[in-house]
This record gives C-alpha cells, sequence and structure tokens, in this order.
C-alpha cells in the first residue's frame, strides 16, 4: 500500500462517527449520472428537507435512456445483494422509518430484494415500505387489468390507484396497498410487472 493511500485511510477511520449515524429512509432505485430519475430524482429533494436518506442503486446509467445513448448497466444481481447486506450489517434497516423501491432493472434484482425484505423486517417493525409508481409504455386496452392481474396473482389487495397521463400518451399508476400487505410479495410483483412488459416500476 502506498504511502499516500494509507495516510488517506487513516484520515478516513478518524473522521468516522463515535455511533450510527441516524438514517430516515432508504431509498432502493436506479441512479443516474446526468439528468433525473430514482435515486438521483428522489434524493435531493429528501435531502433538502432535511430527510436523512441512504441510496442503493440497482442500476447505474449514465444518463435517462431517452438520449440517442445511454451507458452503464444494471447492477449484476450478486452485486446488489452484496449492498443490500452491508447495509443490513450497518444496521440501517433497524434504524430508518421508511423504505423506498423503484426500478429493479432484472428479475434477479427484485428477487434478491425480497429474500433481503424477509430476513430484515421480522427485526424492523418499524418500517414502511414504499412501492414507486408504474408506467405503463402505451394504453392499449385491456393493460391495466393485465397490470391488476399480476398483484392479484400475489394475492396483493389495493388500497389506491390513481393514474396520469403524460404529454406523449403514456400512462402513470401510482399504487397504494392495503396496510399489512406482505412487502416481499409486493417485490415480487413488481419484478413480474418489469419482466413480463406490461410496464415498469419507475425509480
Amino acid at each position: 500500500m502506498s504511502e499516500s493511500l494509507d495516510n488517506h485511510l487513516v484520515h478516513g477511520r478518524r473522521q468516522r462517527p463515535d455511533g450510527p449515524s441516524p438514517i430516515d429512509v432508504i431509498s432502493v432505485q436506479s441512479q443516474l449520472v446526468y439528468g433525473h430519475a430514482g435515486n438521483s430524482a428522489a434524493v435531493p429533494p429528501m435531502r433538502a428537507l432535511g430527510v436523512r436518506v441512504a441510496e442503493i442503486p440497482t442500476v447505474l446509467l449514465s444518463n435517462a435512456p431517452f438520449y440517442d445513448t445511454t451507458r452503464g448497466r444494471v447492477l449484476p444481481a450478486d452485486w446488489f445483494a452484496d449492498l443490500l447486506r452491508g447495509t443490513h450489517e450497518r444496521g440501517l434497516p433497524q434504524r430508518a422509518r421508511m423504505l423506498v423501491s423503484g426500478y429493479f432493472g432484472s428479475t434477479a434484482n427484485g428477487a434478491a430484494f425480497a429474500d433481503w425484505l424477509g430476513d430484515i423486517l421480522p427485526a424492523c417493525p418499524q418500517l414502511r415500505y414504499c412501492l414507486d409508481p408504474v408506467h405503463l409504455p402505451e394504453d392499449r386496452p385491456g393493460s391495466l387489468r393485465e397490470l391488476l392481474n399480476v398483484f392479484e396473482q400475489h394475492r396483493i389487495s389495493l388500497a389506491s390507484i390513481h393514474s396520469s397521463r403524460t404529454p406523449g400518451g403514456e400512462v402513470h399508476f401510482r399504487i397504494g396497498f392495503v396496510a399489512g400487505s406482505d412487502p416481499a410479495a409486493i417485490t415480487r410483483a413488481a419484478a413480474e410487472v418489469d419482466a413480463s412488459g406490461i410496464g415498469r416500476v419507475l425509480g
């Protein structure tokens, strides 16, 4: 190890807080170098309001996909699972009040998230879970029925569903779930929506 790197690491250890840092929200979403989507859109306003956020990326991209080129990739599931495991080791789920998830990028990442939820929830009764909106790429007949059928198959009851339409004709739904819904089942349903092509869970 070089002397300069060793000095840097020593300095970093001296800056480490004496105890666990407070945390309010864990945000598990996509992340951009340039632009606003997922964590790159959700985290700055939360921090501006004084909310303490821990960001976990599911996808790392250079920019939003409506440009001519997009660089980066979906995180491999083992990398993503390792980041989730690290938050557990640092006690973040036990201290946070809210968990937000958005676009997972792959079914494997959705499965890793569901496994992590199953591990942490028994010890984190204070943690509330929010699933980000679902986006349907086209408003074709039966598309909403297909979306609702996914939740029915996973035995998830909806408390509310609100829709909006973009200028380009895309339909967005913000979905609320009945209190006590199984977060792992919601995660599996979201991963199926992504993988099936019915729509996309935004994040």
